[in-house]
């Protein structure tokens, strides 16, 4: 390492081997000790907004020669201006390579709200800039466990399909799975792949799922295509290969595994599992952050070892551009299709005959979901078929820069009265989607440091795609790259109480001053004590403002966008239900024709697809018919299109290509 000092390589311990200056810092405080670290960091600063217009004059009057990055530290630490609870949120101080040329110091730090305050002062005191952060985002647990597993899989690239042939020419897909639940089965070249596996359905309704299975005939598929990490795409896939015997390849990305089996149940239970044990042992509460996640990763990898077993032998982890040879003409090509990261378009070819299964898809560019646009132009064919998402194929979107706009000065305007925002999203996506649109418009605006709450779904999210920056838009990708992770922002923090190393607050305690929480949609059920309260306040206070992303499905959330004017919630251990009132802004992105959050292609896009594609048939998906009333009547204009249908029920079969004679 280099020292922060002397500038000199030294060993990696509590002083500098070469000029003795302390590396780790221990300081005492209301009878708490507290250990952080000061240090060298590899990378060049380059100027922000803040540091231009307010510190940039002050610092260019002091003498950097007669800096000491000791002092600074223990002036930070004694003073009365910074609280208590912002100083044990320190994590660690580091000196920018090119400071010679940039007075920085970067602070890594949990809360920070107060210390970005006085940041004037500080240099005024000491000619150097605090640029304020937040230690980096862990790994996550389900990405650490496969990063060794994926090397060792049985079934990685390439792999074979020895059942294809080319001269069976009917074509033909049916869905498979219920309403609202994407899973069909497609018969191409005499394979029988699965696209999609979004069956899914409560423990205690396996018993009747018999006829869903039947007709999938899971041992009998010879290929499994998931699309992406949503429940309704993805939902089935860990029965399918754990309890029901499925032995076909598993084809999908590393952003979509990792984000479905974070989001499934089994894994959550063997988190819960894991933390329970590792919190039974003499020594946790001595045990770093990180030493507390070895343990747990140690424990719970055996069991995902045993829970995903079958799953793991036979996963194909596939890239976006990426086309997979199999011989006898047949070929598979991966596009990305935006919508949600790790999210991809199929092509499947036979000799001259092709089929294009969009999955859930979207057009739109924004921040961090990358559009699908640009691997249409990649596709240079004109498919004979198109399995086509329809989710908003009745809905019109505004212009996205319009819908940015609105919802980045709403919250601003709450922000600067002093207000809270409350994010209910449905897709936890949603709320990271917003998190990079209002932290785009502080980067643009410099409006200050509005501090994110995420809760523990959304919060995992974040951790993977942190490392998955390849299925990000590639100007995020490029951030990562040039160490200006968005993900590293001082503003986000876990809002469960139970995480305090990661800023976790809990609800109660967050909307105490002015922030930005996002929770899941679905306030139905019973909801604690502390977080009934809090929401009590939230939704009371006339300042405040609750942005409704996607299409909620609790009672409580449609209470919220129908205007009546209360909600109604429930509480633990109480049987009624609570009337509370909404004195508060209320938006929603979705019945209000503000469609940024809605990740499906409207008519437009849809009709941008096949305009550009040119198929001739199309088979749409996850709608029902008369939603595709209008899109229809377009594609009958079209002198390309042979035919157009909707799969909407349950093993409805839909004939794309009849040469059995």
């Amino acid at each position: 390492m280099i020292c922060p000092y002397c500038f000199r390589p030294s060993q990696y311990n509590d002083k500098c081997s070469e000029c003795g200056k302390p590396l780790l810092m221990n300081f005492k405080i209301d009878g708490k000790r507290h250990v952080f670290r000061v240090g060298y960091l590899d990378w060049e600063w380059k100027p922000t907004k803040v540091y231009e217009e307010r510190i940039q004059s002050i610092i260019s009057k002091h003498d950097r020669k007669s800096f000491a990055l000791d002092k600074l530290v223990n002036t930070i630490w004694i003073d009365k201006e910074i609280p208590s609870v912002d100083k044990y949120s320190l994590h660690s101080f580091l000196i920018m390579k090119n400071f010679s040329e940039y007075p920085v110091v970067q602070v890594r730090i949990r809360r920070g709200t107060e210390l970005f305050k006085h940041i004037e002062r500080y240099a005024n005191e000491f000619g150097v800039y605090l640029y304020i952060t937040g230690p980096p985002l862990p790994r996550e647990l389900v990405s650490c466990w496969l990063d060794t597993r994926a090397r060792t899989a049985t079934h990685l690239k390439p792999f074979k399909l020895n059942s294809i042939d080319a001269t069976k020419k009917w074509v033909a897909v049916r869905q498979v799975g219920g309403s609202g639940q994407s899973s069909m089965k497609l018969r191409l070249g005499g394979l029988r792949i699965l696209l999609d596996a979004g069956f899914y359905w409560p423990p205690e309704k396996t018993a009747d799922c018999s006829d869903l299975i039947e007709s999938i005939g899971p041992e009998k598929l010879d290929l499994v295509v998931v699309s992406h990490a949503h429940s309704d795409h993805f939902g089935g896939v860990i029965d399918l290969y754990e309890k029901y015997g499925c032995e076909a390849p598993l084809l999908t990305t590393r952003a979509t595994l990792e984000l479905g089996l974070a989001r499934s149940r089994e894994y959550q239970e063997i988190l819960e599992i894991t933390k329970k044990e590792i919190m039974k042992e003499d020594d946790y509460q001595a045990l770093s952050r990180d030493e507390q996640e070895g343990m747990q990763l140690e424990k719970a990898s055996k069991l995902l070892d045993r829970k995903f077993s079958k799953l793991l032998a036979r996963m194909v982890l596939v890239s976006y551009g990426e086309t997979l040879e199999f011989g006898q003409g047949f070929s598979i090509k991966i596009c990305q299709a935006g919508h949600f990261p790790g999210a991809i378009m199929t092509l499947f070819a036979v000799d001259d005959y092709s089929i294009l299964f969009t999955g859930d898809f979207n057009l739109l560019e924004f921040e961090p979901i990358a559009s699908g646009r640009s691997a249409l132009s990649t596709l240079k064919v004109h498919p004979d078929a198109i399995i086509c998402d329809g989710s908003a194929a009745d809905l019109e979107f505004p212009k996205e820069s319009l819908t940015r706009a609105r919802l980045y000065s709403d919250i601003v305007d709450v922000y600067q009265k002093g207000g809270v925002t409350l994010l209910l999203s449905d897709q936890n996506i949603g709320a990271i989607v917003t998190y990079f649109i209002i932290r785009q418009g502080l980067i643009d605006w410099n409006a200050g440091r509005i501090p994110f709450y995420f809760d523990s779904a959304t919060w995992e999210q974040m951790c993977i795609l942190r490392d998955r920056a390849d299925d990000l838009d590639p100007s995020i990708e490029e951030k990562i790259q040039m160490h200006n992770d968005p993900f590293h922002s001082a503003m986000i923090r876990r809002l469960e109480e139970d995480y305090p190393h990661l800023g976790g607050i809990g609800l109660k305690n967050a909307i105490k001053g002015e922030c930005v929480i996002s929770m899941d949609a679905n306030l139905h059920g019973k909801l604690s004590s502390d977080r009934f309260s809090a929401l009590k306040q939230v939704l009371g206070g006339k300042d405040n403002l609750v942005v409704v992303i996607g299409a909620p499905r609790s009672s409580g959330t449609l209470d919220l966008i129908s205007g009546r004017g209360f909600v109604e919630i429930g509480k633990e251990g109480d049987d009624r239900f609570h009337k509370v009132p909404v004195k508060c802004k209320v938006l929603n992105w979705e019945f209000e024709s503000h469609q940024i959050f809605n990740y499906h292609p409207d008519k437009d896009q849809l009709m941008e697809l096949f305009d550009s594609l040119m198929p001739k048939k199309v088979v749409f998906f996850h709608n029902p018919p008369k939603a595709f009333v209008d899109i229809r009547r377009e594609l009958s204009k079209r002198p390309y299109i042979e035919d157009h249908e909707v799969l909407h029920q349950h093993n409805r079969l839909a004939v794309l290509r009849d040469d059995r004679n």
